[in-house]
């Protein structure tokens, strides 16, 4: 009867063992997951921060003017005047889209039927 007690008492601490190991196994696979995101999402944020400072420098406007007066015959660049800018509803609505005619549909159906080889 003991030595029955003591081989099961055994194997139940060889399994408690081996449990504890996978949960600890598994347990560090997420942390390096974990550490890997970490690392990542602070690469990405850097980067934001060196492309909003260098959205920054290119959006100056005593930059933006010296280019703009740089390359003025190429861009023929004009002064906005207030009269141009309205608001969406003064804007002229979209033109309707064109129905395409019965002949074009039938000539479409023949090509395709051709390409079929009905």
């Amino acid at each position: 009867m003991m030595r029955t007690l003591d081989i099961l008492s055994i194997v139940a601490l060889i399994s408690a063992a081996s449990w504890t190991f996978h949960v600890k196994h598994d347990a560090d696979l997420v942390e390096t997951e974990i550490r890997k995101m970490e690392r990542k999402i602070a690469a990405e944020k850097e980067t934001i921060a060196i492309l909003s400072a260098d959205w920054t420098l290119l959006n100056q406007p005593g930059r933006l003017q010296s280019l703009s007066e740089t390359y003025a015959d190429e861009l023929k660049l004009v002064t906005v005047r207030p009269d141009q800018i309205v608001a969406e509803h003064q804007l002229p609505a979209p033109p309707e889209p064109k129905a395409p005619d019965t002949d074009e549909i039938g000539a479409e159906l023949v090509a395709s039927n051709d390409v079929v080889g009905r």
